[in-house]
């Protein structure tokens, strides 16, 4: 079955160039300037490959546009929203823009992979292959953060975002943990966490979610930690293994 691909840039130009460049390389293709119809879309069905603008235009700054004006300017913004939706949604950003500017929109190229315009359409095939190929081998080594068991195991946590505060993991996997705070967290927030653990460098969870729980138990989703720090817990979780 060919992958599916959602791309979200404001400018008609670059929607058409990676529209014909991934057809012709056999890839289902759906193209938007607007983020929420593609949150949307992502709502209906599930995509193999997200490649989002970090700076999108305000539609009623898109020309010919005859959408409401849209919250989400910002492609971090619209990539957090896609993965509280679809939590494992591989990740391609886009952008002219200079390593600063990224930054400054949470969009680090250490941590992210940043396509930079202009590029023609065999780069565009060959990165979103190797895109493709990096997702499928994460989850064909049993990744998958749905069956990832949790370990008893306690350690400090601190916490940024859309609330400020600290805690400690009452379990933990690579694909979240069980957090024990004061704090009063709203579900479906944003946080970047940073696991203190003995003896060793903290782990920075770059994107966290909360699915559930009640004051004083929350349930974290974590979306995106680098690979240093995924290898660095994994190794942690195989020593508590019995």
């Amino acid at each position: 079955m060919s992958a599916r691909i959602l791309v979200i840039d404001d400018d008609e130009a670059i929607r058409l160039l990676c529209r014909r460049a991934l057809e012709t390389g056999g890839y289902l293709v759906s193209c938007t300037g607007n983020p929420e119809e593609a949150l949307a879309l992502l709502d209906e069905e599930p995509v193999d490959l997200l490649i989002v603008d970090v700076l999108l235009a305000p539609l009623d700054l898109q020309f010919r546009s005859r959408h409401s004006v849209s919250r989400l300017d910002n492609g971090m913004q619209v990539v957090q929203a896609a993965l509280a939706k679809r939590r494992d949604t591989p990740i391609l950003f886009i952008s002219s823009h200079s390593r600063t500017i990224l930054l400054s929109k949470g969009v680090d190229g250490n941590r992210w992979p940043v396509l930079r315009k202009p590029f023609s359409p065999q780069v565009l095939r060959t990165e979103v292959a190797m895109r493709l190929q990096a997702a499928h081998e994460k989850t064909g080594l049993g990744r998958d953060p749905r069956k990832r068991p949790r370990s008893p195991f306690r350690c400090p946590v601190q916490y940024s975002g859309d609330h400020v505060g600290d805690g400690m993991t009452e379990n933990l996997s690579l694909g979240g943990c069980l957090l024990n705070t004061h704090q009063v967290l709203q579900i479906n927030s944003h946080l970047t966490a940073r696991l203190l653990l003995p003896n060793e460098t903290p782990i920075q969870i770059h994107i966290a979610v909360t699915k559930w729980g009640t004051l004083p138990k929350f349930g974290l989703d974590f979306l995106l930690i680098d690979e240093e720090g995924e290898r660095k817990l994994l190794e942690v979780l195989k020593r508590l293994q019995p």
